[in-house]
């Protein structure tokens, strides 16, 4: 006789592995199209480049997620980590390539997303009030990082007219 909660989490896990082996197909599909135009406007630019944050976020836990769950859960988040950081710089040598711009700024965005990814892989209890208003307030300063260029020069701008 099969147990029912463990057929319902086998369920559970196979409609896991679907999305997330979906969302890392999407998000790679998206990164290495050479379809998309280049962004000339500042805040236009800066509000592309927020997407590198969830789109490696959901890179990195979908990875985790295709893995094989016999491998150690600590393994699984490195080899996940070093497959995303290799997929981000190979997506930026690719668009380099095919007309696209590469950048390290993107890279670096990249590796934001991999970070918050982390941190939600790496709990092994589920989180208190406290653990999820804090992740909340990084993933928050996390996007506003990936405006702050458009801010940045805004702020400047003001500063220059003041004088």
């Amino acid at each position: 006789m099969v147990h029912r909660d463990t057929t319902r989490s086998r369920q559970l896990r196979k409609l896991q592995w679907i999305l997330a082996a979906g969302a890392v197909l999407f998000v790679v599909a998206l990164l290495v199209s050479p379809g998309f135009p280049q962004m000339r406007g500042r805040w236009s630019s800066a509000l592309w480049n927020l997407l590198h944050v969830p789109a490696f976020f959901a890179i990195t836990w979908g990875g985790a997620t295709i893995l094989p769950a016999s491998l150690e859960r600590v393994r699984r988040i490195l080899y996940t980590v070093a497959g995303a950081f290799a997929l981000g710089t190979l997506t930026e040598i690719v668009q380099g390539l095919t007309g696209r711009s590469a950048s390290l700024e993107d890279l670096l965005f990249d590796a934001v997303g991999i970070f918050l990814a982390v941190i939600f892989l790496g709990r092994r209890d589920p989180w208190s009030t406290r653990s999820r208003w804090a992740f909340a307030v990084l993933v928050v300063a996390a996007l506003f990082l990936c405006l702050s260029p458009a801010w940045g020069r805004d702020l400047l701008d003001g500063l220059r007219s003041l004088r």
